[in-house]
C-alpha cells in the first residue's frame, strides 16, 4: 500500500509508508511497536527520508589509486527522529563523521538538515577506450542499524539546486568535464552472522570525461606517425639494409617506449585498453619489415624478387592498418 502526496505537479512518497512483509525476522526487534495487519496482510511502518547531494568541486584525481576529493552539500528532509550518526559511505577512504549541520530548519513538523562534506573517494575507472576514457564518481551512503523495511532515502528531486545541463555547465575538474550526474537509490544486500538483511543505499554519481582532444591528439599521434615511418622502408632499396633494419628497430624501441608509459599506468586492470592492440600491430609491422628486408637484401641481386617482396610488405602493412582500424573503431564504439 503506497501512499503518496501531489507536490509541484509531481507524485511524490509521504513520509510513512506500510511495506509488506511476510515474517517478523530478528533484525527488526528493535522496530517493535511499528508492525502492524491491515487486510490480514502483516505491514511495518517505514520511514522516509528524503536526501539530495549537490557536487561542488571534484579535484585531486589519483588515476593510480582511483581516489578523489569530492566536495559537495548533502542535506536530509524527514518527519521522524532519524540519526544522521549511524551513517556509512561505502565507498569513502575514510570513515566520515557528520558533525552540526550548516543549515537547519523545520516547517509543519518537516525537519530539513543540510551538510558541508569534503573528503576523498574511491571512483570506477573505465579504461577501455583510453585516451577517450571516462571515470564514474560517486558518494554512497547507507544506515547501518536500519533496513530497508524501516527506513527509505528517496532522492530529493524538488530541492536539487542543480540537475540535468545545468550541472554540466556549472562544474568540471581540472583537464575532465562532467557530462552526466543523478542521485538515485537501490538496494544493498548486507550479510550478518549468516543472515542478508537488505538496506537503502543512496548514490549521487557523476560521470567525468577528459575535456577537448588536446590529451587524446598527444597520446595518438605517436601511433600514428610509427606505422608511417615503418611504411617507408619498403622505398628505401634492397642494398640499404643498415637504413631498413635501423628503422624497424627505432619503430619497435619508441613504441616500446610509448607502451611501457602507458602500461605503468594499467598494469592492474584485468583487461587490455585498446591501444595496447595498436602497439602489439606496430611490433609486428617492425618485425615483418625487418624479416622481408633481410630477404630482399638476401636477393638483392634479382630486381623482380626484390620489388615481389616489397610489393608484399607494402600490402601486409595495408592490410594489417585497415584491421586494426576496424577493430578498434569496434572496440570504442562497443558495436
Amino acid at each position: 500500500m503506497a501512499v503518496g502526496i501531489f507536490q509541484l505537479q509531481k507524485l511524490l512518497p509521504a513520509f510513512v509508508q506500510f511495506y509488506p512483509i511476510s515474517t517478523l525476522k530478528p533484525d527488526m526487534s528493535k522496530d517493535e511497536g511499528k508492525t502492524f495487519v491491515i487486510n490480514n496482510s502483516l505491514m511495518t511502518l517505514t520511514n522516509i527520508v528524503y536526501s539530495g547531494i549537490d557536487i561542488n568541486e571534484i579535484s585531486h584525481i589519483d588515476k593510480s589509486k582511483s581516489i578523489c576529493t569530492v566536495d559537495f552539500y548533502l542535506w536530509f528532509r524527514f518527519q521522524s527522529d532519524f540519526d544522521v550518526r549511524s551513517l556509512v559511505f561505502m565507498n569513502a577512504v575514510k570513515p566520515i563523521e557528520l558533525g552540526k549541520p550548516i543549515l537547519e530548519e523545520s516547517d509543519k513538523g518537516i525537519m530539513t538538515q543540510t551538510y558541508h562534506i569534503k573528503a576523498d573517494f574511491r571512483f570506477d575507472s573505465y579504461l577501455q577506450k583510453y585516451p577517450f576514457d571516462h571515470r564514474s564518481v560517486s558518494v554512497a551512503f547507507r544506515h547501518t542499524d536500519k533496513t530497508r523495511n524501516s527506513l527509505i532515502f528517496i532522492p530529493d528531486t524538488l530541492g536539487l539546486p542543480r540537475s540535468g545541463s545545468n550541472t554540466d555547465k556549472r562544474l568540471s575538474v581540472n583537464g575532465w568535464n562532467i557530462k552526466h550526474s543523478n542521485c538515485y537509490q537501490k538496494i544493498a544486500t548486507v550479510i550478518t552472522n549468516g543472515q542478508p538483511s537488505e538496506y537503502s543505499q543512496f548514490i549521487a554519481s557523476a560521470r567525468v570525461e577528459r575535456k577537448g582532444m588536446g590529451f587524446a591528439v598527444k597520446t595518438l599521434f605517436p601511433f600514428f606517425s610509427i606505422p608511417i615511418l615503418l611504411f617507408l622502408v619498403y622505398g628505401i632499396p634492397a642494398d640499404r639494409i643498415k637504413d631498413r633494419m635501423l628503422i624497424c628497430i627505432a619503430g619497435i624501441i619508441s613504441c616500446g617506449i610509448f607502451h611501457a608509459m602507458i602500461w605503468s599506468d594499467f598494469r592492474l586492470l584485468p583487461y587490455t585498453v585498446a591501444i595496447e592492440y595498436v602497439c602489439f600491430v606496430i611490433y609486428g609491422l617492425s618485425a615483418a619489415g625487418g624479416l622481408i628486408s633481410s630477404a630482399a637484401y638476401i636477393l638483392r641481386g634479382s630486381a623482380n624478387k626484390c620489388r615481389l617482396l616489397n610489393l608484399g610488405g607494402k600490402m601486409i602493412h595495408s592490410l594489417a592498418i585497415i584491421l586494426i582500424g576496424i577493430f578498434i573503431g569496434i572496440l570504442y564504439h562497443g558495436h
